[in-house]
C-alpha cells in the first residue's frame, strides 16, 4: 500500500465523521459516552434523510479507531480509502466501491520463497475454492512474480462499527496465519495447508 495516497486526520470543522489519531486509550467512561452519543446522533439523521454509503463509512471510520485502540486512521484524498493502522509499519487498506456499495479489505501477506512460490500458489488457489471455510477471504498476488495479499470484500450497508470490529480481528487472525506460511512455505502455517482452514469470519 502506497501510503502517499493518504493523509492525515479529517478537519474537525468538516461535516463529515471526524477521523483522527489514537494514540492508546482513553477514558473508558468518556469513550462509552462519546459512542453513544454518535449513535443517538446517527439514528436520528437516518430517521429523517438517507444516508449514503460514502457518509456510512466515514462514520464507521470515525468509530473503529477507538473501538479496536488502533495506531491512527488514515484517510485517502478522495475519501473512497482508509488504511487501518495496527502500527507505524502495518496496517489494513479498506476501499470504497460507492456504486455498488461494498468495501475490500487488503493486506500484505508476504513475499513467497522463489522455490516455493508454485507450491504455495497452489495452496492459495485451492483455499480460494474452500468459500465456505474461508468466510469469503481471498489469497492473490499483487502482481506477476509479486507477494501475496489477504482480501476480504462486504457488503458495506449491512455493516455496523461492531461487526466491522469483529470481521477486522478475525480478518487480522487469519492473515497472521498466511504471513506464517508465506513466510515458511506451505505447511509452515497454523492449520492454514491445501486443505483450507476455517477463518472465523462470517458475512
Amino acid at each position: 500500500m502506497n501510503p502517499e495516497l493518504f493523509r492525515g486526520p479529517c478537519d474537525c470543522t468538516s461535516d463529515r465523521a471526524q477521523l483522527t489519531v489514537f494514540d492508546g486509550p482513553d477514558n473508558l467512561a468518556w469513550r462509552l459516552i462519546s459512542f453513544i452519543l454518535r449513535e443517538c446522533q446517527w439514528a436520528a439523521k437516518q430517521a429523517g434523510e438517507d444516508v449514503s454509503v460514502k457518509e456510512h463509512m466515514h462514520r464507521l471510520m470515525s468509530e473503529i479507531g477507538p473501538l479496536l485502540e488502533l495506531g491512527a486512521v488514515i484517510e485517502s484524498d478522495d475519501g473512497d480509502g482508509w488504511i487501518l493502522a495496527i502500527d507505524e509499519d502495518d496496517g489494513v487498506l479498506v476501499e470504497l466501491d460507492e456504486a455498488e456499495g461494498r468495501i475490500l479489505l487488503s493486506a500484505e501477506a508476504g513475499l513467497p520463497d522463489d522455490e516455493a512460490r508454485a507450491q504455495l500458489c497452489e495452496t492459495l488457489l485451492v483455499y480460494n475454492a474452500q468459500w465456505s471455510a474461508s468466510g469469503g477471504v481471498r489469497m492473490a498476488l499483487d502482481e506477476p512474480g509479486g507477494g501475496v495479499v489477504q482480501m476480504l470484500e462486504l457488503s458495506a450497508a449491512e455493516l455496523d462499527a461492531a461487526r466491522l470490529s469483529q470481521v477486522f480481528v478475525a480478518f487480522l487472525e487469519t492473515l497472521s496465519g498466511w504471513r506464517t506460511v508465506v513466510a515458511e512455505g506451505p505447511g509452515g502455517g497454523d492449520g492454514l495447508d491445501a486443505s483450507a482452514a476455517d477463518s472465523g469470519i462470517r458475512v
